[in-house]
């Protein structure tokens, strides 16, 4: 049996249904409505006559329109609470900061006679904290609050919510702007860090590698903007230095997407500035910072000229006379073979095994060299320090048998058949 509320119910809304908008009768029944939880998927035909985005996309221009309902997909409307007056709400609504949105709701408290006149009122009586409200009046935070309503009430209905692709037409043409935008600060930018002769903070400029690189945005025609306005710079001297610093440092940070770039300016530059360039290129790679795009950096030193590689040698090894590692690894990356082979007395057998891959013209001389050095270490090191013997007969190993390195093995079984630790290691290479 039905309960005799659900009962008075149904009769009264039979009763006033042609007379009595059925939304009204919540204030009759309170409890019923409470109770029942009652939906109003069977009123869908005075919900399709309503519609708060419609409201608001009528009376503000498109890009607030389209601000505001990006604001509510990406979860700008954080929360709400009821007012003390019935069908009066509050929103937080998080914008520059978090800003307060005072909305009625229109579709309880007007008569469905008046639902056309629902512009007047959300523009008399909706407010919003934010400064573009207090000059302009309907704002993006209104537009998201509607858009939350919209979701809230009639969707649940069968209303449809914005079609996916027009939400995808909005977001694209919204990312577009602001794309332009930020590209429009950054020349800014740019025009004060070139005009000013002080050291300045870069942090814009990092910002928008870290955004290039975050949003995976074909940027190849700004790129190239950029590169027309760093050339335009760098007819002074002090410039060229400021441009060395920002196109470093967006190595540093995403190397793989501005090596190119990079390289298109280097002609641009005095032969000082980009030496200075490669110097500091290699200062990074010894710190592991440039390891995505090594194999970029590789491809472009072993094109180059010899005498442009000799030129970056020269100036490597007078940045880095104590550190012989790094000029060398620029050498060995480049295949400057002239300069291998006319310095090969000079190099250790790890050096010279490395070598024996980008010269394999040369192998026999160097392993010649090789066999003399092992059989000097194996008649004259301290018994059991054989380290730096079984790093290079190892690495001889790799690089594949040959006649010179059986001598070697022939001779140390031989010569030191009586050093059982270096037997052991021996048999551990057959």
């Amino acid at each position: 049996m039905q309960a005799p509320q659900a009962r008075q119910f149904k009769i009264v809304l039979k009763i006033t249904f042609q007379r009595v908008n059925p939304l009204d009768l919540r204030f009759l029944f309170p409890k019923i409505f409470l109770d029942q939880k009652v939906h109003w998927s069977q009123n869908a035909f005075i919900m399709s006559i309503f519609s708060y985005l419609q409201l608001v996309q009528n009376q503000v221009p498109k890009s607030i329109f389209d601000r505001g309902v990006r604001l509510y997909l990406e979860g700008g409307v954080l929360s709400h609470k009821n007012l003390l007056l019935d069908n009066w709400r509050e929103y937080k609504v998080l914008g520059t900061e978090v800003y307060i949105v005072r909305m009625p709701l229109l579709h309880f408290l007007l008569p469905r006679s008046k639902f056309a006149q629902a512009d007047e009122a959300i523009n008399q009586f909706v407010s919003c904290t934010c400064p573009y409200f207090s000059e302009f009046g309907l704002c993006k935070h209104i537009v998201a609050v509607c858009h939350d309503l919209e979701k809230e009430f009639f969707d649940i209905q069968g209303k449809q919510k914005l079609d996916q692709k027009v939400e995808d037409s909005i977001l694209g043409s919204i990312f577009a702007v602001e794309q332009q935008s930020k590209q429009r600060k950054l020349l800014g930018h740019l025009d004060t860090y070139f005009s000013q002769s002080r050291q300045q903070n870069i942090f814009w400029w990092e910002q928008f590698i870290f955004d290039f690189q975050k949003n995976q945005v074909d940027y190849t025609d700004f790129q190239n903007q950029i590169s027309t306005y760093f050339t335009s710079q760098l007819r002074q001297y002090e410039n060229e230095k400021k441009a060395l610093y920002l196109i470093l440092t967006a190595l540093k940070l995403d190397g793989t997407r501005w090596w190119q770039f990079c390289l298109d300016l280097l002609p641009n530059f005095i032969d000082r500035q980009r030496l200075s360039f490669w110097s500091e290129v290699w200062k990074l790679r010894f710190a592991v910072l440039t390891k995505p795009f090594d194999h970029l950096i590789n491809s472009t030193v072993k094109s180059l000229e010899d005498s442009d590689k000799g030129e970056i040698l020269a100036r490597l090894k007078e940045d880095f006379e104590g550190q012989s590692e790094i000029w060398l690894d620029f050498v060995l990356s480049s295949v400057y073979t002239s300069f291998l082979e006319g310095n090969l007395q000079y190099f250790d057998c790890e050096l010279l095994l490395d070598i024996c891959h980008l010269i394999p013209e040369q192998r026999e001389s160097i392993e010649i060299r090789i066999l003399n050095q092992v059989k000097m270490w194996s008649d004259f090191l301290p018994v059991g320090d054989y380290s730096e013997l079984e790093k290079t007969m190892t690495k001889w190993r790799i690089l594949g048998y040959s006649d010179y390195f059986d001598e070697a093995m022939k001779y140390i079984t031989i010569q030191h058949k009586k050093k059982p630790k270096l037997m052991s290691f021996l048999r551990s290479l057959k």
